[in-house]
């Protein structure tokens, strides 16, 4: 771990920039989210929570973690995509009392859905950049998402 006296306040001046920037310029340029969630009439957090449950069986707990929102404040969300019949609740098999969210068809479609849509949004971004660069953004972004794994853990404990 680098010592914070061996770090530049130019640099770090330089990464909050860019932070800052990209913060903004990721969903709504490079993603257009707004646009997104027009075409598929949900709000950008109900696709968010629909995306992330896909991927696995995730309880409200690591939804909330995961989207660095309060359990109290995802719930009434998640309450609403159960109704909406996009997720369902399933029992634990070791605690029927606790239960995990569940993709259902309809909210597969809309990953689906939303996998197509930022495929394409991401195909027409990136017309202009060969490979080589393609393959440097994706290393950029993944040491970025290292990074932040690696804050995550250090400020846990706050």
């Amino acid at each position: 771990m680098a010592d914070k006296s061996t770090q530049s306040p130019m640099i770090l001046d330089s990464i909050y920039e860019q932070v800052m920037i990209a913060s903004v310029s990721f969903p709504r340029y490079l993603l257009k989210t707004d646009e997104m969630t027009q075409k598929l009439g949900m709000p950008f957090s109900y696709l968010l929570i629909i995306f992330l449950s896909a991927s696995r069986k995730l309880t409200i707990g690591k939804i909330a973690e995961r989207m660095n929102i309060s359990k109290p404040n995802i719930a009434p969300i998640i309450r609403r995509l159960v109704e909406q019949g996009y997720m369902e609740r399933m029992p634990m098999d070791k605690d029927k009392r606790k239960y995990y969210l569940k993709i259902t068809a309809k909210g597969e479609e809309i990953c689906n859905n939303i996998h197509q849509y930022a495929v394409d949004r991401l195909g027409t971004a990136f017309s202009t950049l060969s490979s080589a660069e393609l393959n440097r953004f994706l290393k950029a972004l993944l040491t970025v998402n290292r990074v932040m794994e690696n804050v995550k853990s250090l400020t846990s404990g706050e």
